[in-house]
């Protein structure tokens, strides 16, 4: 069987700026961020060609800016936009049925904390690992089918986070 590699992101920096959660919208420092690791990402040996993210504005947003370095497709869910992981669990498992992923050897989940962190430490086997920053992201990788991942089903292969600095252009944007 062939080996898959699962990159769990989290959303780029996002603006306080009093919208509802579901609606805030990336800072400048997180458009840098997201260019930043799209350069990275189309550097990298197995780069996610399908994303699957959340309905909020900051993690549809970070999705896409990534794809744009990828050319690969990004899949929204309502269903994803969660703070738990066993909710996350549960939409991924059917986001995978609904999109036919099956055959991707490649995907990214772009997602929130806590969810995305608690995923990795559930996937990895690394319980007290340290919680992903903002557009923090994690390579796994297993041998199996989406469907089967599990409690310590993957290796971590590494962990990255952008060099970009929060400074006065965040509060002013």
């Amino acid at each position: 069987m062939k080996k898959k590699h699962l990159w769990l992101i989290r959303h780029a920096k996002s603006r306080q700026d009093g919208s509802t959660d579901q609606l805030r919208r990336l800072s400048y420092r997180g458009y840098e961020q997201c260019i930043e690791m799209g350069a990275w990402l189309a550097g990298v040996d197995h780069p996610p060609s399908h994303f699957l993210c959340s309905s909020s504005e900051r993690t549809t947003t970070t999705a896409h800016i990534l794809n744009a370095y990828l050319g690969g497709v990004v899949f929204r869910s309502d269903a994803m936009y969660t703070f738990s992981l066993s909710t996350l669990l549960e939409a991924f498992y059917e986001e995978i049925l609904v999109n036919s992923v099956e055959e991707i050897s490649s995907l990214a989940i772009v997602g929130h904390n806590y969810a995305i962190s608690d995923l990795l430490a559930y996937l990895s086997g690394f319980r007290g690992s340290k919680s992903l920053s903002t557009l923090g992201l994690a390579e796994l990788e297993f041998t199996g089918n989406w469907r089967d991942l599990g409690r310590g089903s993957c290796s971590l292969l590494q962990r990255s986070k952008p060099k970009v600095k929060a400074d006065e252009r965040d509060s002013a944007w």
